[in-house]
């Protein structure tokens, strides 16, 4: 099996930086099981990743918009966790099964921008703390239920 280390060497060859983005997934870890997680793995950002300020302010915007119209999607009495830990669906799971949570932390170790795309909050760096929270990136009718009989003839 390849290391975390040889994976992230791999993918970034040559390259001073990389900038990954990845959406979120329909499936989270609710606290009990983060917390079995976060007991065994500290996670420690080694360095900074400056993000722009139109960037901050973009998100703030969308995320107070969710809020307005999406008021009971976060579970409030949840916790907030780091999103790569909270995040539980097939991506992570596979990240998690084949190079452990390791590689988070040594990407995020390496300066690497991986940015998560949610429904919810917006764009996240994969350590940014997350509530439980149950929305949506589309609205009905899903993508899944669109088919070709029912788009118009040309």
């Amino acid at each position: 099996m390849v290391s975390p280390t040889q994976f992230i060497d791999e993918i970034r060859g040559e390259k001073e930086s990389i900038l990954m983005i990845t959406a979120c997934s329909g499936s989270k870890r609710r606290d009990y099981e983060c917390e079995k997680i976060v007991q065994k793995f500290q996670v420690h950002r080694d360095t900074q990743s400056p993000l722009s300020e139109s960037y901050n302010t973009l998100n703030r915007l969308f995320r107070q918009c969710v809020e307005k119209y999406h008021p009971t999607a976060v579970d409030k009495d949840s916790k907030p966790y780091p999103a790569f830990i909270r995040y539980s669906g097939y991506f992570y799971r596979a990240v998690e099964e084949t190079y452990g949570l390791e590689l988070w932390k040594e990407a995020l170790n390496q300066g690497w921008n991986i940015l998560i795309l949610s429904a919810y909050y917006g764009f996240l760096q994969i350590d940014d703390p997350i509530q439980y929270y149950n929305c949506l990136l589309y609205t009905s009718p899903s993508p899944r239920d669109l088919s070709t009989s029912r788009m118009p003839s040309s």
